[in-house]
Order: structure tokens, then sequence, then C-alpha cells
């Protein structure tokens, strides 16, 4: 079953809106100023919209057995042989675990490479 385009442009702009900004209702790669599905200045945010995610079931099982504990659910993902990896958890959650996680810009250029797995290199201005 297709997902309606309403639905996928509502969600959109609900994770537009969450980071401060609107959806870009020309995304994608046709798009002017950027393919991002949002017009934020610093951050590209691709929204996807699925019936069932692979994902979504491993976060469940995280959640099931973090809410047990009476804990926040951090999913983390990383391909073999793949330098880096990411995070999911719920956007509810994201502020409460920024204040767990470590510094990145403190770290030593030796840190961040052992920690991150590569090294990282972000302009805070642009996002790039």
């Amino acid at each position: 079953m297709s997902t309606s385009r309403r639905a996928w442009q509502i969600f959109e702009q609900r994770v537009a809106r969450f980071f401060g900004s609107e959806r870009n209702p020309l995304s994608g790669s046709g798009a002017g100023l950027t393919a991002s599905d949002s017009k934020h200045p610093a951050i590209y945010i691709e929204a996807k919209l699925r019936a069932k995610s692979p994902v979504h079931r491993l976060f469940a099982e995280t959640e099931a057995a973090a809410r047990k504990e009476g804990k926040t659910p951090v999913l983390a993902l990383q391909e073999k042989y793949h330098a880096g990896w990411l995070l999911v958890c719920r956007p509810e959650d994201i502020h409460l675990l920024s204040n767990y996680a470590k510094d990145y810009e403190s770290l030593s250029e030796e840190e961040k490479i052992s920690e991150f797995g590569k090294k990282m290199v972000v302009d805070r201005n642009t996002g790039l």
C-alpha cells in the first residue's frame, strides 16, 4: 500500500518544525537552493515515511528493554567495515540525551578518531 502525498508532506513539516524550520516544498533532485526536506540553514533533513522499517523494529526492542529498567532508549547502528555510526532515539528524548553525550568539541583529534571511528569536521555555522 502506498503512502499518500499529503501524509509524507505532513511528516516532513513536523520534522522541519521540530528543528525550528519549515518544510521545503521543492526538495529533491529538482530543488533550487537545497535538496533538503527543510529550509533550515544548518541542518540537512531527509524525512522518510515508511509503512515498515527494520530500524523501527530494532528500536522497539531496545525501547521495551530500556523501559523495563527505567532508562532512555538509544539504538546505535554501524555497518561493518564502515567508519562512523548512527544513533536512533525518540525526538522527545534528544535534549535529555544531549546532556549525557561527550562534548565532541573538547576532545583531542586522537580521541575524536578513537571514539567516533573517523575524524569529523563540522563547521558549526554552516553545519558542513
